[in-house]
């Protein structure tokens, strides 16, 4: 086999140039090459959106945050008038999700999956069925995000593990 001479690898070169691959495109690029030029220099993305445990456990905080606020001039002790199905729903709407029914796989064992919309109705029927909406128990506040400025404390200065 002859070797190229330094022309003849430039020219190559002319015709497959070396990709710039930005750092936010690394793991594409890893995963397959095929894939990161589909989504980073065409701009394609998948139909459906990878959904996984984190997409599942949000939707089904949501359905309880829902159910269990109270509606305004009511007690804590009062539940939404809201189904939780009907939240469920409306989470899931457009979504067609597998999830795994197991949370390891197993090497003699094939991994199960499961529909993730007909597994959150199937929770919600037994979470319901359990606990009968909890009637003690009295909402004091449902969950909800907030901001607060904590000021720096001297006694932190010798930390190690502040940063910056």
């Amino acid at each position: 086999m002859t070797e190229l001479t330094s022309k003849q690898i430039f020219d190559l070169r002319q015709f497959r140039p070396i990709p710039l691959v930005r750092n936010s495109e690394r793991e594409d690029f890893n995963r397959c090459h095929q894939w990161w030029w589909w989504r980073w220099q065409m701009g394609l993305v998948p139909a459906m959106p990878k959904q996984d445990a984190l997409w599942f456990g949000t939707g089904w905080h949501l359905v309880w945050a829902e159910y269990y606020t109270p509606p305004p001039g009511k007690d804590g002790f009062t539940r939404s008038d809201k189904n939780p199905h009907d939240t469920w729903d409306e989470f899931t709407k457009d979504a067609y999700v597998s999830i795994a029914a197991f949370p390891y796989f197993d090497e003699d064992a094939e991994q199960e999956w499961v529909d993730a919309v007909a597994l959150g109705h199937s929770m919600i029927d037994g979470q319901l069925a359990k606990w009968n909406s909890d009637p003690g128990w009295e909402v004091l506040m449902p969950e909800q995000r907030f901001k607060a400025k904590i000021p720096f404390n001297t006694r932190q200065q010798g930390c190690r593990c502040r940063t910056g």
